[in-house]
């Protein structure tokens, strides 16, 4: 069982936001199904070709969900945010997870067993269907991501994905930009492009003003056209 106590802020404030986004009855059986978990850097949440056992609210930190080539290639995703839930697609299918789910940094998350949450929402009509909801938008999503990656130019798939990663921030693009942490092969696997061609295209955003690169790290500025 969830007690506020239990949250600090801002994962508290998340989690007030994620419940009052769900119907009322749904979010009383989520605080009392629920239970706190933490996992660091590098820890699998979710197992790629494994049915997921729990589904998972990120309350914060951030998880990255990659998958790899016949060739064992990693390709990045996306992120899973604060406000998100992992695994809801695996667990109501039950059907296997479709990558691997990563910390990335520390995650704090609200943890539901599998069982318990398909159970539940047996019982829960409206809960049920606002979870339907949530999978056909990230369906969607997917649907939309591999139709920018497959066609396009360069320049519109880079722009295409980091978009989509700012989206996916939970702070909004405004003063000092958003920073997102991948690195110029990450973003190269994501596309299917070489890194030396990303490396070019990324250097045009940045004197565009677009963005500003680090190491293993790259800041977007402004919104990205194109």
């Amino acid at each position: 069982m969830i007690k506020d106590a239990d949250v600090r802020r801002p994962a508290a404030d998340v989690l007030a936001q994620a419940l009052h986004e769900l119907p009322p009855r749904t979010a009383e059986a989520l605080r009392a199904l629920g239970h706190l978990k933490c996992w660091e850097d590098g820890e699998l949440i979710l197992h790629n070709g494994l049915m997921a056992n729990s589904v998972c609210l990120i309350l914060s930190g951030q998880v990255r969900m990659v998958a790899s080539t016949p060739e064992g290639d990693e390709v990045f995703l996306r992120w899973f945010g604060p406000g998100e839930f992992a695994g809801v697609a695996s667990v109501l299918g039950r059907i296997p997870f479709p990558s691997d789910a990563i910390a990335s940094g520390t995650v704090e998350a609200v943890q539901l067993d599998a069982s318990e949450f398909r159970r539940h929402l047996a019982t829960d009509p409206e809960g049920a269907l606002a979870f339907a909801a949530r999978v056909s938008h990230f369906a969607a999503e997917l649907v939309a991501l591999l139709a920018a990656f497959t066609s396009g130019s360069l320049e519109k798939r880079i722009v295409s994905l980091l978009r989509r990663l700012v989206a996916h921030q939970p702070a909004p693009l405004q003063g000092e930009g958003v920073r997102l942490t991948l690195s110029q092969q990450d973003i190269a696997y994501a596309i299917g492009a070489s890194r030396q061609r990303v490396s070019m295209e990324l250097q045009k955003l940045e004197k565009s003003g677009y963005i500003r690169l680090g190491y293993r790290h790259l800041v977007v500025l402004r919104a990205l056209s194109g």
